[in-house]
């Protein structure tokens, strides 16, 4: 996501609720493999792991090393939206951005109200 260029507000806010939500999503899965990776790391009752032994647990192990290194890539591309779109409330000096999306697969829209407080992002969500 380096030096994207937004052209519009919506692209904006669709990349920060989009990248706030996947974020969200990894730390349970990441907490999730670390106690699958800890419970077959427990079930070897064996301080040395044979050759067959280490299938499984070196499968958890890069899951778990993918879903840091995604979770670090989240990070750091929510950091670059943030930054653009605190800027941009700042800009407008105490007013907030009303936002309607239509979440996947439902019928009705979310309205999402945005605001720059103390140099913090502020979100409310509207059914």
């Amino acid at each position: 996501m380096k030096d994207k260029k937004y052209k519009h507000i919506d692209d904006l806010i669709e990349d920060y609720l989009d990248l706030t939500k996947e974020l969200d999503g990894i730390s349970p899965l990441l907490a999730k493999e670390g106690d699958g990776y800890k419970i077959l790391l427990d079930e070897s009752g064996d301080d040395t792991y044979k050759k067959g032994e280490l299938d499984d647990i070196f499968k958890q192990y890069i899951q778990i090393k993918k879903l840091e290194e995604k979770k670090k890539e989240v990070i750091d591309d929510l950091e670059e939206v943030k930054i653009i779109l605190k800027d941009f409330l700042s800009s407008l000096q105490g007013h907030q951005i009303s936002y309607e999306r239509k979440e996947n697969g439902e019928k009705s829209k979310t309205t999402y109200i945005f605001w720059e407080e103390n140099g913090e992002i502020k979100t409310k969500q509207e059914a």
